[in-house]
């Protein structure tokens, strides 16, 4: 049970920071830049994330997609791989069974496509 107690606390910190994070770019308009664009000047997967996710709190599903499209359409699944993770993390089970595995490896896939491909000049 302490276990289960000691990693509701680090789920919580995470969230907290998350959350605080949020609040400190909607507030300050200052997020931590991508170093994969700040050196290339590509857009790397992830970027937009903290965009995607603003536009999101505020309900403002144009600017979520626009700010990051193939994480925006994903996001859906992504929430349901990372909870059934932290889940079992939670509760103290395997993680890793091989559904999990296929599907984050997919992801894994799906999001170095994105990569590749929001950089094609179109």
């Amino acid at each position: 049970m302490n276990l289960r107690r000691d990693r509701l606390r680090v789920l919580a910190v995470w969230l907290a920071a998350g959350l605080g994070y949020l609040v400190w770019v909607r507030a300050t308009g200052w997020g931590i830049p991508c170093p994969i664009h700040a050196v290339t000047g590509l857009e790397c997967p992830g970027c937009g994330i903290t965009r995607m996710l603003i536009g999101l709190s505020r309900g403002d599903w144009a600017a979520a997609r626009a700010a990051n499209a193939g994480l925006f359409y994903l996001s859906p699944l992504l929430v349901l791989v990372l909870g059934r993770v932290l889940w079992r993390w939670l509760t103290g089970r395997k993680a890793d069974t091989p559904g999990t595995c296929i599907v984050i490896w997919a992801l894994v896939i799906y999001l170095v496509v994105w990569g590749i491909f929001r950089n094609l000049p179109l």
